[in-house]
C-alpha cells in the first residue's frame, strides 16, 4: 500500500516554496491586512455559518483579536468578524508590482510542479474544452490550459492586474465579479485556485459559478484543509489563519455540505499538502533549526501518508453540474 503512495506523489521543493523567513513575512502581511480594515471601514460580526446557516458554535481559534469558529452542525470553519468594505484588504497599489515579480521568479517552478499536475485532474473528468479560471491573478494556470489547447478566459476582480493578465496572454480576462459576467458562453471547466477562503458568501460564489457552467461540467476547487496535520501543530500560527484575508475553513463535511446546498455532485475529493514545509517554516520561525531541517529531511517520506489519509493541508474537489 505505501509503496503504490509512493508512486503517485509529486515532491516539492519545501526550501524553495517555504523560505527561511517565510512565516513571519506572511504573519506580517495579514496583521497589515487586518490594520487596514481597523484604520478604514471597520469589521462587521458575524455569528452564522455560512455554509449551513447554523448560529451555534465553538471559539477554535483567535488570531489578531478575531475567533475563528466551529459550526457545531457542519464542522465548518469561519471568520467571526469580516471587512465592511473588501477594498481595505485589497487595495494595496503595490499588489501588481508584486504579482508580476512573482512572476519573473518562480512562474516556471510554479507552472511546472503545480500546473501540469491540476491539467492531469481536469483532463479526468473535463468534457469540453472551454475554461474559466477565477481568480487568475497573473494567469500561471491559464498559460497551461492554453499549452493543453483549452479556450481559456480568465476572471480577476482587480482592473489592473485584469488588464495586465489580458494583454501579457492576449485572452479574455473579466474583471466583474461572477455574478455580474454576461456572456453566452458556457464553460465545460471553471477552476477556483485558492480564492474560495476569501469570500464572504461562498454558496453564492458557487453557485453564481454554476451559472456560467455547461451541461456537465465541472468546477475544480483548491481551499485549505482546516483537519490537516499542519493546523494541528500550529495552530494560529498557520499562515492560512489570516483574518481579515481568509475568512473561509473547510473541512470535508463543510465540502459535502457545500456540495448539496448548491445542487452539485461531489464527484473528487483528496488533499495534497505542504504540511512537512510548513513545519519547516515554523520550526525556523521558533529557532529550531534541527526540527526544521527534519520537517525537509522527511517531507518524501511523511507527506504521501498525510495525503493518503485526508490529512493534507489543502484540499483539492471537484463539483459536477
Amino acid at each position: 500500500m505505501y509503496s503504490q503512495i509512493l508512486q503517485t506523489f509529486k515532491t516539492i521543493d519545501i526550501d524553495r516554496i517555504r523560505p527561511l523567513g517565510f512565516l513571519k513575512r506572511e504573519t506580517e502581511w495579514a496583521k497589515i491586512a487586518c490594520e487596514k480594515v481597523v484604520n478604514g471601514s471597520g469589521f462587521i460580526d458575524i455569528h452564522t455559518c455560512p455554509i449551513c446557516k447554523n448560529n451555534k458554535y465553538s471559539i477554535e481559534l483567535n488570531k489578531f483579536n478575531i475567533n475563528i469558529y466551529g459550526c457545531q452542525k457542519c464542522g465548518h470553519r469561519y471568520s467571526s468578524k469580516i471587512p465592511n468594505n473588501v477594498e481595505d484588504v485589497y487595495s494595496d497599489k503595490g499588489y501588481l508590482p508584486e504579482m508580476i515579480e512573482a512572476v519573473d521568479k518562480e512562474s516556471d517552478y510554479r507552472k511546472e510542479r503545480f500546473g501540469n499536475e491540476r491539467y492531469e485532474l481536469i483532463k479526468k473528468f473535463a468534457k469540453g474544452n472551454k475554461l474559466l479560471d477565477i481568480g487568475c491573478g497573473v494567469g500561471h494556470y491559464l498559460e497551461i490550459a492554453i499549452k493543453n489547447n483549452f479556450e481559456a478566459y480568465g476572471q480577476e476582480l482587480g482592473k489592473d492586474l485584469a488588464k495586465w493578465t489580458r494583454e501579457h496572454l492576449g485572452i479574455t480576462v473579466y474583471d466583474e465579479p461572477i455574478d455580474k459576467i454576461q456572456t453566452d458562453i458556457l464553460f465545460n471547466v471553471i477552476t477556483i485556485f485558492d480564492v474560495i477562503e476569501h469570500v464572504i458568501d461562498p454558496i453564492k460564489f458557487i453557485s453564481d459559478a454554476k451559472r456560467l457552467l455547461a451541461k456537465d461540467g465541472i468546477i475544480l476547487i483548491l481551499t485549505p484543509n482546516f483537519d490537516s496535520v499542519a493546523i494541528t501543530i500550529m495552530k494560529e500560527k498557520w499562515q492560512v489563519i489570516c483574518p481579515p484575508s481568509h475568512l473561509q475553513y473547510f473541512t470535508y463535511n463543510s465540502v459535502k455540505k457545500l456540495a448539496d446546498t448548491v445542487g452539485m455532485d461531489l464527484v473528487h475529493v483528496q488533499t495534497n499538502g505542504i504540511d512537512l514545509g510548513d513545519l519547516k517554516a515554523y520550526y525556523d520561525l521558533l529557532g529550531d533549526e534541527s526540527k526544521a531541517k527534519m520537517c525537509s529531511a522527511f517531507y518524501n517520506i511523511l507527506q504521501p501518508t498525510i495525503d493518503a489519509s485526508n490529512a493534507g493541508n489543502h484540499f483539492k474537489f471537484i463539483l459536477q453540474k
